[in-house]
């Protein structure tokens, strides 16, 4: 699996930091109260009243959106420039998200905009809200499937709004959503999705994919992408004083893999999964060779095998059977093409790296 990173975030820089150079945004000031506690806007008129700038503007297949707030404070009034800026402003290195590497690129693009001059200081001190973060991984489409359909029992049920748990398979969509982004707990039930990249760049930004990706870049991609709402969110459910960029940056790999992980656990309980197995095989019999050769045809997934194969065995067993596993589709995309393909074979490891990483808490 690839790295955590940032995939979009709120940002708000103090005005008197910027040279604003748009008109627009300097007559289009917004007075708005800031919830102290979680630093962000109460009542938000963001999405009605920000300046989007797009394909004219240079934004070829995306947009980025601005604001100036007037925040209302106990302490006063502050103007703050607020953008919503998502990856797709790093264009080609989209799939290395909004990293501390990447962000001398997010600043250039930024500052071609005709928005304002930022400097790099203040935007690592800009700060920060309504933070998506990623990873990226490679996966079959039938693999995927499957798999993630073996969540959907094990969903903790809530009757509190926004809490629920949505699955999608089309022609069009391929994507498990837990809660609404906007109205759930992000505290006690975070937000979070799994869904086919490569489905999501050629239905909905064809564009910006034509523009500055290879096919080749997103081909069987999935993204699990999760969300802390803002410092609040950080500190109640993952004990972190979170409230600029440059903390967010400072984040680290072990750090965001626990934040990842418990959006998982905080709605799942996850139990063992049984195979019912055809033709009266029983789970211990035979090898992965054989088990796989017969199996497939039936129409079970990978992993319904490997789990059949690994059910009841102690976590070290299963990682040894894993590389047995692995070995045994190698051999029969060779030997067996019909069986197993090549393709397939690529994409066991990555598959069964994303059932570990999930399902073990």
């Amino acid at each position: 699996m690839n790295p955590i990173s940032i995939d979009s975030l709120k940002i708000r820089i103090p005005l008197r930091r910027v040279e604003i150079t748009n008109p627009t945004l300097l007559g289009n000031v917004v007075v708005q109260e800031i919830d102290q506690e979680t630093g962000e806007y109460l009542d938000s008129k963001f999405k009605q009243r920000a300046v989007k700038f797009a394909e004219p503007d240079g934004c070829i297949g995306y947009e980025l959106k601005a604001l100036i707030y007037r925040e209302q404070t106990l302490k006063g009034a502050d103007d703050f420039l607020t953008l919503l800026v998502s990856s797709k402003t790093l264009e080609s290195q989209y799939f290395s998200g909004i990293t501390a590497t990447t962000l001398p690129t997010l600043l250039a693009k930024l500052n071609s905009l005709d928005i304002g001059a930022i400097s790099m200081e203040h935007l690592l001190e800009a700060k920060v809200s309504d933070i998506d973060f990623k990873r990226d991984w490679v996966a079959l489409k039938d693999e995927m499937h499957s798999e993630l359909k073996h969540w959907e029992p094990d969903f903790k049920p809530s009757q509190k709004k926004g809490i629920f748990l949505e699955y999608k398979n089309s022609k069009k969509i391929h994507m498990l959503r837990a809660n609404d982004r906007h109205s759930s707990s992000h505290i006690g039930r975070p937000f979070f999705k799994v869904y086919s990249k490569q489905m999501e760049l050629e239905i909905n930004s064809p564009d910006f994919a034509k523009a500055h990706l290879s096919p080749d870049d997103y081909k069987n991609l999935y993204r699990f992408e999760f969300t802390v709402k803002n410092k609040r969110a950080f500190l109640e459910n993952y004990g972190l004083n979170v409230f600029t960029l440059q903390d967010a940056l400072n984040l680290t790999q072990e750090e965001l893999k626990q934040i990842e992980l418990a959006s998982v656990s905080k709605n799942f309980t996850f139990h063992a999964r049984e195979l019912a197995m055809k033709n009266e095989i029983s789970i211990n019999v035979g090898i992965c060779l054989s088990l796989i050769t017969r199996l497939r045809p039936d129409g079970y997934s990978f992993l319904d095998i490997y789990d059949a194969i690994t059910g009841n065995m102690p976590t070290k067993t299963k990682r040894r059977w894993w590389s047995n596993f692995e070995e045994a589709c190698n051999i029969l995309a060779n030997e067996k093409p019909d069986v197993v393909s090549k393709e397939e074979a690529e994409g066991i490891s990555e598959l069964l790296e994303f059932r570990s990483h999930y399902r073990s808490l």
